[in-house]
């Protein structure tokens, strides 16, 4: 299973580099990228993939779920990056990268917020920040780790 992944996630990579210098949409993102990635690459069933859910703060993009597990993820076009620690650690704690990235945590913590999720992911399709955006800990949320991808080549040297 493992094997099959990682060749789904080079075939993807292939997919990626013919649109990587392309100006595309935050649409175009999700539907080229974001859901190859989710469906092709990681094996979600389309079944377990809401997109552009309305809560009370707005629309995320989407909410992924299975029995007792639930994500969500806010997607944003291809060709804005995030400012990300350029570091080969994976794990950060979000206070290290909130006030260069407040407007899409924000964003994200709102849809949580309202969709009951503690759980998100960030991405313009080639950049991932993954974390729990609440803290059920006691500790501030801001204190929560999480884990963050530069890029696809970060993805596949971990």
């Amino acid at each position: 299973m493992c094997d099959e992944a990682r060749n789904k996630f080079l075939e993807f990579i292939q997919k990626y580099k013919e649109i990587v210098n392309e100006n595309i949409s935050e649409s175009d993102t999700r539907s080229k990228l974001i859901d190859s990635i989710l469906i092709d690459v990681l094996g979600w069933d389309e079944n377990d993939i809401r997109r552009e859910g309305h809560v009370s703060s707005g629309y995320y993009d989407y909410r992924v779920s299975i029995a007792g597990f639930s994500f969500i993820i806010e997607a944003k076009r291809q060709i804005v990056d995030f400012v990300l620690p350029n570091s080969k650690k994976r794990k950060f704690r979000l206070e290290t990268i909130y006030s260069e990235n407040k407007n899409v945590i924000d964003q994200i913590r709102s849809y949580l917020d309202d969709c009951g999720c503690d759980i998100g992911i960030i991405t313009n399709g080639k950049q991932f920040i993954i974390s729990r955006f609440f803290s059920i800990s006691g500790i501030p949320w801001k204190q929560n780790q999480c884990i963050v991808y530069n890029g696809f080549d970060d993805i596949e040297a971990n």
